[in-house]
């Protein structure tokens, strides 16, 4: 939730800057059109139930818990202490790769991402 809510704070701005060139926003007007202020009433309202809804919908995806980070951490600690990654208990490696969107075998570096 917390890296849901830094990304749609970072959004936010940018995106808001869009909507109201899009809507006519001029900012050295003195006084702003209708459809300024009307494109402004519905950014607030609309764009914060858009980020709102985006960042529920990552965090319920994304299943991670007290339980489960004890199991990754807990599978971390066992690879760092000299375990093979072969002897990974079946339900273990289930919810490690539930966590990280990868196969087991290509996690721990078995992988070309980094």
């Amino acid at each position: 939730m917390t890296f849901a809510r830094k990304t749609t704070s970072a959004l936010a701005p940018f995106l808001t800057g869009i909507v109201l060139s899009a809507f006519g926003f001029n900012e050295s007007a003195k006084s702003q059109s209708a459809g300024a202020l009307n494109g402004l009433i519905l950014w607030m309202l609309l764009g914060t139930a858009l980020m709102l809804l985006l960042a529920f919908v990552t965090s319920y995806f994304f299943k991670l818990d007290r339980e489960s980070h004890k199991v990754l951490r807990d599978e971390i600690d066992r690879l760092k202490a000299g375990g093979k990654m072969s002897d990974v208990d079946p339900k273990v490696k289930a919810q490690v790769e539930n966590l990280t969107g990868f196969k087991y075998d290509h996690l721990w570096g078995h992988n070309n991402i980094v």
